[in-house]
C-alpha cells in the first residue's frame, strides 16, 4: 500500500532523499506557490522533506502522488526501503 510506505518510511525517507526538488516541482500544483517556495527556500534536504512532508499529512491523494514521485526520483531508495519492509 502506497500510503502505509509513506507514512511507515517517513523518517528514512527524511534522513535519505537527495532529490526533493524534482519531488517538490512534481507536487507543486498540490502545496501551490508559496508553500513550494518554502520548501525550496530549506537549506537541507532533509529539513525540504519534513517542509513537504508537513503539507501532504493527511492527503490520500497527496500521500500516493508523493509515492509516485519517490519512485521515479528515488527508485533505488523506494526498493531498499520496500525490500528491507518485507525481510
Amino acid at each position: 500500500d502506497t500510503v502505509q510506505f509513506v507514512n511507515t518510511h517517513r523518517t528514512a525517507l527524511i534522513q535519505q532523499v537527495s532529490l526533493v526538488t524534482p519531488i517538490a516541482d512534481d507536487l507543486k500544483d498540490l502545496t501551490g506557490n508559496e508553500k513550494y517556495s518554502s520548501i525550496i527556500a530549506c537549506k537541507t534536504a532533509q529539513d525540504q522533506m519534513r517542509k513537504l512532508y508537513s503539507f501532504l499529512s493527511g492527503g490520500f491523494w497527496k500521500q500516493l502522488r508523493l509515492y509516485e514521485s519517490l519512485q521515479k526520483h528515488e527508485p533505488d531508495l523506494v526498493e531498499e526501503l520496500t525490500f528491507s519492509q518485507d525481510c
